[in-house]
């Protein structure tokens, strides 16, 4: 039978491979949102350029 100090070693092991995932996860969402905020700046700059040389 395993000792019940490997169990804990597990259980922490564990604990760490989740955080990991989920730490993972933020960063995934961090980028997903840096990229829509930069298409959406692009977006609004090609929109102002193209007001500004419909106005010239």
């Amino acid at each position: 039978s395993m000792p019940i100090f490997d169990g804990g070693r597990l259980a922490a092991q564990q604990r760490v491979a989740e955080l990991q995932l989920e730490s993972a996860e933020l960063e995934a969402e961090r980028a997903r949102l840096r990229l829509l905020a930069d298409l959406h700046n692009a977006w609004t700059a090609y929109e102002a350029s193209r007001e500004t040389l419909r106005l010239q």
